[in-house]
């Protein structure tokens, strides 16, 4: 059963979790900026924002992580994962 990314951040752990994260964004100032660079009326809800901002710090960075949630091999899903294929960027959590 696959997840969506507002599905598996809607749960207050995966918050919680999220909040934690090393690479999750660290200002209200990034997240600001970022959604003052989406076009003006798009339809990114706060959830889809501070993912985008997480999963494109692990891109930058060269981190390998899940490309649903997030996670790394480092900062694992709560409750723990595995890497679910040989790329390496999606984690059985989220499968």
């Amino acid at each position: 059963m696959s997840h969506s990314t507002e599905e598996l951040l809607a749960d207050p752990k995966r918050w919680e979790w999220f909040a934690c994260h090393p690479h999750a964004p660290s200002s209200i100032f990034e997240v600001r900026s970022a959604m003052r660079a989406l076009p003006e009326h798009s339809n990114f809800n706060a959830v889809e924002i501070l993912h985008a901002i997480l999963i494109s710090h692990l891109t930058l960075l060269h981190i390998k992580h899940c490309r649903v949630c997030g996670c790394t091999e480092d900062y694992a899903c709560p409750g723990c994962c595995a890497w679910a294929n040989s790329e390496h960027n999606l984690c059985t959590s989220c499968v």
